[in-house]
């Protein structure tokens, strides 16, 4: 079986089930586990190449309004790759190749495959994801021995919050300019990791704010985590944001509980939200939780004035 990827998710997915050797192609985004990085890539970003966060944003807005993509395959790469299985996505246009292309090009090719499109909306989807390409790629004991793994890290965290006093407000942020509340699963891993998320709705898309909205709703932490972005860009990117100000008075910035993070741990619906889920327990409840999450993929961010971020 020759597999292509066209989600990052879906290639941690396949490596974490031992499938390496069978992902014959990925996507310019599948940057992990970093062995993928040495796949052939069959598709390309449209981005204009060194856009700041702003930028990229105007643009994916204007290419949207317009009903263009931001990613194209590359049909020659994919043909000389003669794929049996494409693993894609048909809810976002915008955040990979389109659907229709997908369809498109494989109707292209000179034998049949099976295209499979990978949709999860809720943490439970985006783990059930796991037993869906382990049954599809012939590795369902090892999908189910990754999912228990996985869900008795989840149990930890649960059985230790259940013992916590009130949940602390949080505010999650996966876009910067403007600020856009990271939705889908993302408020499910905060009230698994003792939180309440003030903003986010569960099972449904992201959305944008403004500053206002992210003040009125009052967060004791407020977690950075921009789609796209490593940490190092991120951390970045805060510095330049022109509504910093208005934030003074919110008690996350007044106490120092702003934070960036690996966006990748929260908008990769993969094994990984796990290793998001224990980090906001750390950030919400540090003092039963400091032990576990991810070095490397959390920085505090300190705004309490424009001088500390200019």
């Amino acid at each position: 079986m020759r597999i292509v990827s066209l989600l990052p998710s879906v290639t941690e997915i396949c490596y974490t089930l031992g499938l390496s050797d069978r992902v014959a192609g990925v996507t310019h985004d599948c940057d992990y586990p970093p062995a993928a990085r040495q796949k052939p890539r069959v598709t390309r970003s449209l981005v204009p190449s060194g856009a700041n966060g702003a930028e990229a944003n105007r643009y994916l807005s204007q290419r949207g309004r317009e009903g263009n993509a931001l990613y194209e395959l590359d049909f020659d790469t994919l043909a000389g790759l003669k794929p049996d299985l494409i693993f894609t996505q048909r809810l976002c246009d915008i955040c990979t190749v389109p659907y229709a292309e997908v369809l498109a090009a494989v109707k292209r090719l000179p034998k049949p495959l099976r295209v499979v499109s990978i949709d999860p909306q809720t943490l439970d989807d985006a783990l059930d994801v796991v037993r869906e390409i382990g049954e599809l790629t012939g590795r369902p004991r090892t999908a189910g021995a990754v999912l228990r793994a996985l869900r008795q890290r989840v149990q930890y965290i649960n059985d230790h919050v259940d013992r916590m006093a009130i949940p602390r407000r949080v505010v999650c942020l996966d876009g910067l300019d403007p600020p856009t509340v990271a939705g889908n699963w993302v408020p499910e891993m905060v009230r698994i990791a003792g939180g309440e998320d003030m903003l986010g709705r569960a099972g449904e898309s992201s959305f944008e704010v403004d500053w206002r909205q992210v003040v009125d709703a009052d967060p004791e932490a407020l977690i950075l985590m921009p789609r796209g972005y490593s940490l190092e860009r991120t951390v970045s990117e805060v510095s330049k944001l022109p509504g910093l100000l208005q934030l003074a008075v919110v008690p996350a910035v007044q106490h120092e509980q702003v934070y960036a993070v690996d966006g990748s741990y929260f908008n990769r619906p993969g094994p990984r939200l796990v290793g998001g889920i224990e980090m906001l327990a750390g950030i919400i409840h540090p003092e039963a939780f400091a032990r576990i999450g991810t070095p490397g993929s959390i920085q505090s961010v300190h705004i309490r004035s424009m001088e500390q971020v200019s």
